[in-house]
């Protein structure tokens, strides 16, 4: 193999540059680095590899043979700035190997290691790492088997480190004493930006810790803590560090048993917040009530853009509620209403929203039980609205008839960008409406017509011949 690699090495630049345009980029940086100086050299001058910033070896189940070269690449590599390991199971001993490589590295801002199997161990290596490290900026370690200790360490590099922004953590089995560690590092870290952590199971006693570290801190702008048992009492902990937190903009909190009673304390932070932008609360059993704090809530509150409430037991009593409120409402843009059976009465109210409203510009409504009556109160509403840019009405049980009644729409309305009606039951009379409706509509850029009632490849074939010039424009 020494033979075949000088063989390469002697050949012509040319006749070299031509063999590596048939090498996958993994051989090259892997296997034809470092072989010799001469071939160094030409590598170095060939275009793929100047321009080889990002290299995916996700899911290629590595031997202990290949670290050697992982740690060759790290440590000489000057490019590349985003390495995805995923799925590897590298262990700690694939971890020691990378993190002695990112003590010296310059250049790499994002490395993922999701399911690795490094353990506390390989934390703790990483964690040496990391108090040197001065450029990487983003670590993924979910799925992992971290742990409380394996945290502990994580922290005490945090405390050292002033490059990483991004840190996840999600499904590490880390309990609410590794939590303990993390809020003290909260208090006074200024740099990390982004915290992923759901599926942890931190329960009570590790919300409050968190809240304890978001109270003073002054940095962190995201937060993932989905998974988490967190509670009714639990949201309350959170909450009251909200009405203190000046930070933070994405809180994402689903399934977590919240219930309306904790919602009621997150409405009341949230008339007091002045930087929460987006609050993640699917499936989170909020019912009516939970929905009718919310939209109390959004009277005031000026700062919200995103909603998901997704899944949490509404019915139309409760869309009334959050209707009325954002009448008035200026900032509300995203809705995520999927999920909760809304029928027919709940579409009217939506409907009767989007004819005044100016904000909202995503409206996703997947699975609410909507049907033809439902759907034709939206597409009433779309031929006068005209700021939605995205419509989800997937498996809302729409036949030809709400077909039709859209296709109606689309020929007036001049906004909407993206409409999905995939998972419903529209044959091809109602699928030939809507393709019809492209000719007179400019502005819809992606129609999502996938899972209908239409097995026929050559129904479907023809109508895609009949949309022409339109048809990158549709999903079948």
């Amino acid at each position: 193999m020494t033979a075949i690699y000088a063989s390469l090495g002697s050949l012509p630049i040319e006749l070299v540059y031509r063999i590596l345009d048939n090498l996958d980029d993994l051989t090259i940086v892997m296997s034809l680095r470092n072989v010799c100086s001469r071939l160094n050299l030409i590598i170095d001058t060939y275009h793929r590899y100047q321009t080889l910033t990002m290299l995916n070896i996700a899911n290629l189940r590595w031997k202990t043979q290949g670290l050697p070269c992982l740690y060759n690449l790290l440590l000489n590599n000057t490019i590349l700035v985003t390495l995805d390991l995923s799925y590897n199971r590298i262990g700690d001993e694939g971890t020691w190997f990378l993190a002695n490589a990112l003590k010296n590295n310059k250049v790499l801002i994002s490395l993922n290691l999701a399911k690795n199997d490094i353990g506390f161990n390989g934390a703790q290596y990483l964690a040496d790492a990391l108090r040197e490290n001065t450029t990487l900026g983003a670590i993924v370690l979910e799925f992992n088997n971290i742990g409380s200790q394996g945290t502990e360490y994580l922290v005490h590099a945090l405390n050292h480190n002033r490059s990483l922004n991004i840190l996840n953590l999600r499904q590490n089995k880390i309990s609410a004493d590794g939590v303990k560690y993390l809020s003290q590092a909260l208090q006074n870290n200024e740099t990390l930006k982004t915290l992923v952590f759901d599926l942890n199971h931190i329960g009570q006693q590790g919300t409050q810790y968190l809240a304890d570290g978001l109270e003073n801190n002054k940095a962190l702008t995201t937060i993932q803590l989905g998974y988490n048992a967190i509670g009714v009492e639990g949201t309350k902990l959170l909450s009251n560090a909200l009405q203190k937190n000046t930070t933070l903009s994405t809180l994402a909190l689903e399934v977590n048993h919240i219930g309306y009673e904790g919602v009621k304390y997150l409405a009341n932070a949230l008339e007091k917040n002045k930087t929460l932008a987006v609050l993640n609360l699917r499936w989170n059993q909020i019912g009516n009530q939970g929905a009718q704090y919310l939209a109390n809530a959004l009277q005031n509150n000026t700062m919200l853009t995103t909603l998901n409430i997704m899944m949490n037991d509404i019915d139309s009593k409760g869309v009334k509620h959050l209707t009325d409120a954002l009448q008035n409402n200026k900032t509300l843009m995203t809705l995520y209403f999927g999920g909760n059976k809304i029928g027919l009465l709940g579409a009217q109210f939506l409907a009767d929203l989007l004819k005044t409203n100016t904000a909202i510009t995503e409206l996703m409504l997947e699975g609410d039980g909507l049907g033809d009556r439902g759907t034709q109160y939206l597409a009433n509403a779309l031929e006068n609205n005209n700021t939605l840019i995205a419509l989800n009405l997937q498996e809302n049980g729409v036949s030809d008839e709400g077909a039709h009644c859209l296709a109606n729409a689309l020929k007036i309305n001049a906004k909407l960008e993206v409409l999905n009606l995939s998972r419903n039951k529209i044959r091809f009379p109602g699928l030939l409406n809507l393709v019809n409706a492209l000719k007179y509509n400019t502005t819809l850029m992606i129609l999502n017509l996938q899972s209908n009632s239409i097995d026929d490849d050559q129904v479907v074939r023809q109508l895609a011949n009949n949309l022409g010039k339109d048809a990158n424009r549709v999903f079948w």
